[in-house]
């Protein structure tokens, strides 16, 4: 195949506009590369000339924007995606890639896969009633009670608050959404702002909003695309919550990470504008677009993007010299296993881009081909030597 056949094929797939000989014909070609090499690693050129007609694309969508672009594997399947890796070490920058194909290698290392995590809540109703939120019937209401309508609707929740004059008591009853490991969701408040659960969250927020303030608590990490409202022609704010931090917003989308098990919180804020006020200390800063703050005794900048922070919602993990430990963990909440790691490894920094809709055995195969670690999945065990 020319090179030329091979750009107008990777720009094609990365359309998901592949017909199915072509991905075969795309496949054949990713694994003779190996084989044009037998038992050597590729020149660096080769792989240059790779990654530059994945990222191509990428980088062209980017390129106008003033952030700094996160750059992202297209739409592959998790054998090319896990097979291409950059891993930052401490002094210096290297690309690796190794041959898709070891059967036996990954089988060693990977007995059974698991998959992606899915969509799927608990929904716990203000008289303290709880019904999982695994179906996904279109248009089904499942509550039009004296708590307002609810109903799904493209893959989610839409909940609609009482119809009528505002009721006092109804700012003080509460609906609770909550996330277990393996599952994130999607909400939408009686104020249309669009709320996205990562795995291991919740939000608590009121039947219907109070006419002065719209407040929610939140646990976890959740992105928020907040709507305005307004009550007698008067904005009405719209504050979050979380145990160390207090977030108040005009129209804006931004991400929350605020695990009660992680000493760090992170505000990430990609439109609009955001106050993020530390509980305990009375620190206050204000957010730009594109900026991420950090609580952990006080406020301070987080060196990461908001791009980045919230690549999860895009569907992404995206890892920027990420500490080895903190990957884990994300790993452990998305496919709901266990780390065993030792405490001299958690520090390894790594930085690559996978999808999180790939099985776990993507992220084993992708950090084993850095060669700096070896990762075991024993039943839902993740043993990292």
């Amino acid at each position: 195949m020319t090179e030329q056949e091979l750009n107008i094929l990777l720009d094609k797939y990365y359309q998901s506009a592949c017909n199915p000989a072509e991905i075969a014909k795309l496949e054949a070609w990713y694994l003779s590369i190996g084989e044009s090499e037998a038992g050597t690693e590729l020149k660096d050129e080769q792989v240059q000339r790779i990654l530059q007609a994945i990222w191509v694309q990428i980088d062209q969508q980017e390129s106008g924007r003033n952030h700094r672009p996160v750059k992202r594997f297209p739409k592959w399947g998790w054998w090319a995606a896990a097979s291409l890796f950059l891993f930052l070490g401490a002094a210096e920058s290297y690309i690796i890639y190794q041959k898709y194909g070891r059967q036996a290698q990954t089988a060693a290392l990977v007995s059974h896969d698991i998959a992606a995590g899915t969509s799927g809540a608990i929904l716990i109703h203000p008289d303290g009633v709880a019904e999982g939120l695994n179906r996904t019937v279109e248009g089904e209401i499942i509550d039009e009670g004296a708590a307002g309508h609810i109903r799904y609707e493209d893959g989610g929740l839409v909940f609609s608050g009482p119809q009528g004059k505002l009721s006092a008591d109804m700012a003080f009853r509460y609906h609770e959404v909550r996330t277990n490991y393996a599952n994130e969701y999607k909400i939408t408040l009686p104020d249309g702002t669009k709320v996205y659960l990562n795995a291991g969250s919740s939000i608590r927020f009121p039947v219907q909003f109070a006419k002065d303030e719209r407040r929610i608590s939140i646990s976890g990490e959740v992105f928020l695309d907040v709507s305005k409202m307004h009550f007698n022609g008067i904005h009405v704010p719209f504050i979050v919550r979380t145990d160390l931090q207090e977030i108040e917003v005009l129209g804006t989308e931004f991400n929350v990470q605020a695990y009660p098990d992680a000493k760090k919180h992170y505000v990430s804020l990609l439109e609009g504008k955001v106050l993020v006020k530390d509980l305990e200390t009375g620190e206050a800063l204000t957010l730009k677009p594109g900026q991420s703050v950090v609580a952990a005794n006080g406020l301070s900048w987080d060196s990461r993007t908001a791009e980045e922070r919230s690549a999860w919602h895009r569907g992404d993990f995206v890892f920027e010299q990420e500490p080895l430990g903190n990957i884990l963990t994300q790993l452990a909440r998305w496919y709901n296993v266990e780390i065993d790691c030792p405490q001299e490894l958690k520090g390894l920094q790594f930085s690559g881009t996978v999808s999180r809709k790939q099985p776990i055995s993507a992220i084993v195969y992708m950090l084993n081909s850095t060669q700096k670690v070896k990762v075991n999945l024993l039943e839902r065990r993740l043993v990292v030597r």
